[in-house]
């Protein structure tokens, strides 16, 4: 008899999560959501890349590669969480006070992994504003970056200097909490920091 291969925790979390998203009123989403869509497909924007949903299996893609679970949870908590279409009320809060179990090395992770960004501030800005960003006050580089449609995050950066390491924060709309669980708003720093090192210009 032959075995077979046993479901993955990756695959078996992108699989419940497509077939939940089924679940939903599709129309309902659209009208939510001012989403693009024709008879298979639904679109959404995310950290300015286009994602396609189809509209039978529920697979999500991006340029034809099929999105990881971290898209999948931002994309889908998006959709199936929100009790309303986003709307910020434009007064900010940091990771750590939406977030009860954040420490500062959660947040240092993200300098480290910026670290081709050192001493290229413009570098970074040019990253940021290719996801759409627009320049804030805040840190020695900050921008506001749309998330999706109506859900910015603020992004700020400090330089290393003699007495400290780089640092970043990021901080959310107040709305945030009415649209993800904090555990996918890591997700989304993840993947939001993922994007600025794919828009860094070759050297």
């Amino acid at each position: 008899m032959i075995e077979m291969p046993r479901e993955t925790a990756e695959e078996k979390l992108l699989r419940e999560s497509r077939q939940r998203f089924l679940t939903f009123n599709q129309e309902d989403i659209i009208s939510r959501f001012g989403l693009k869509h024709d008879e298979d497909t639904l679109y959404i924007t995310y950290l300015c890349q286009e994602y396609a949903i189809d509209r039978r299996t529920g697979v999500l893609t991006q340029n034809g590669r099929e999105a990881d679970s971290g898209e999948m949870a931002a994309v889908f908590e998006l959709l199936t969480k929100s009790t309303a279409s986003p709307s910020p009320v434009g007064t900010w809060a940091s990771i750590a006070q939406l977030c009860t179990n954040t420490t500062t090395t959660g947040l240092e992770k993200y300098a480290r992994r910026l670290s081709p960004f050192d001493g290229d501030l413009p570098a970074l800005a040019a990253a940021c504003e290719k996801l759409g960003g627009t320049e804030a006050k805040g840190g020695d580089l900050s921008f506001v970056i749309p998330v999706f449609e109506g859900i910015p995050v603020w992004f700020q950066y400090w330089e290393r200097d003699e007495e400290f390491d780089a640092s970043v924060q990021f901080l959310w709309d107040n709305s945030i909490t009415l649209h993800f669980r904090w555990a996918t708003l890591w997700n989304i720093m993840d993947h939001l920091v993922d994007r600025l090192l794919e828009e860094k210009p070759k050297s």
